[in-house]
């Protein structure tokens, strides 16, 4: 079997109306028009030469061939994201982070930030704080192996994040 006649699109695609049981359901999901779904189905049954669908006006149930192959794309893709998960914990990244944020923003919302990012990504260190009249700037180093992402912060972390935003370098603020 060539492998390059399956874009990976299709298995997705596929995986996706395999979870929803229905072709309107996996099209919201993947944010693709029905007509899309539909024919990336229709295309992937025409390569493996084989109906993976039974389709009824309730919505699609996999055919025994299907299930197979939703239990082995499974696989393969939880494989795959093993092997980036991998592959994103040994990548090395150096570099500074300067936050720009305001005084009360700096004082109170930021250490805990910065606490909760250096407990994923262990090689951070403070590298000390400028302050205007307006803003503070908080320097950090950073060097090593990146972890990845730290887990999703609460809302109230998310609040100072918006507060923040944009981030821009020292030089765009007004001294």
């Amino acid at each position: 079997m060539d492998l390059n006649r399956i874009p990976s699109i299709l298995l997705q695609t596929f995986l996706t109306v395999a979870e929803a049981g229905q072709i309107s359901e996996a099209a919201r999901r993947l944010h693709l028009s029905q007509p899309t779904v539909t024919g990336h189905i229709r295309r992937l049954e025409a390569n493996l030469e084989t109906t993976l669908f039974i389709r009824s006006a309730k919505g699609v149930s996999l055919t025994e061939r299907g299930a197979h192959l939703r239990e082995s794309v499974q696989d393969v893709f939880a494989e795959l994201e093993q092997i980036l998960q991998e592959l994103d914990r040994t990548r090395e990244v150096n570099g500074t982070l300067t936050l720009a944020a305001s005084t009360t923003v700096a004082r109170y919302f930021v250490p805990r930030i910065f606490i909760r990012f250096h407990h994923y990504h262990p090689a951070t260190k403070d590298s000390g704080v400028k302050s205007s009249d307006r803003l503070t700037f908080l320097v950090f180093e950073f060097s090593g192996s990146f972890l990845g992402p730290c887990p999703a912060a609460s809302s109230e972390d998310s609040l100072v994040s918006s507060i923040s935003s944009p981030i821009r370098s020292e030089a765009s603020y007004p001294r």
